[in-house]
């Protein structure tokens, strides 16, 4: 496997992001809120970790980072792994729902609407699977040397 390279906690760690991802993508989803909310969330979470590997190359180049997050401290080779899963399940979210970009940039999740999903074919999981594989191989076989 190609991650057989990382330490065992970063492997599980890896996997169990992979496989909570890839349960999501399989969910039966009624309202378009539901895809919209996981996406949501995902752009959160690659958002806050780009901030935090933005401040761990300001220290390591040793320029003064303009912001610290508290996630700069704990950024670990593997981490790349989690940010590809969630690229990969935002991925599979919208073109199971087909769900556009905008739709996605103009989602509340305050918002109380609650539209039902037009044309959605929720089996995109096997695509996934393939595309997590693509994309985490060459990031696990340079995880020792990042």
């Amino acid at each position: 496997s190609c991650l057989s390279v990382l330490p065992f906690l970063q492997q599980y760690h890896l996997l169990y992001a992979q496989f909570v991802a890839f349960v999501e993508c399989s969910l039966p989803f009624l309202h378009e809120s539901e895809p919209l909310l996981v996406i949501f969330e995902c752009n959160r979470h690659l958002s806050l970790q780009a901030g935090a590997f933005m401040a761990a190359s300001d220290i390591q180049s040793g320029s003064a980072p303009t912001v610290v997050p508290a996630a700069a401290s704990s950024v670990a080779p593997g981490l790349g792994l989690e940010s590809v899963a969630c690229l990969v399940l935002k991925a599979a979210m919208k073109s199971a729902y087909r769900l556009s970009d905008e739709q996605c940039a103009e989602f509340n999740p305050k918002d109380a609407r609650q539209e039902k999903l037009k044309g959605a074919t929720p089996s995109a999981v096997a695509a996934a699977v393939e595309e997590w594989l693509r994309l985490a191989t060459p990031l696990a076989e340079h995880a020792a040397n990042p």
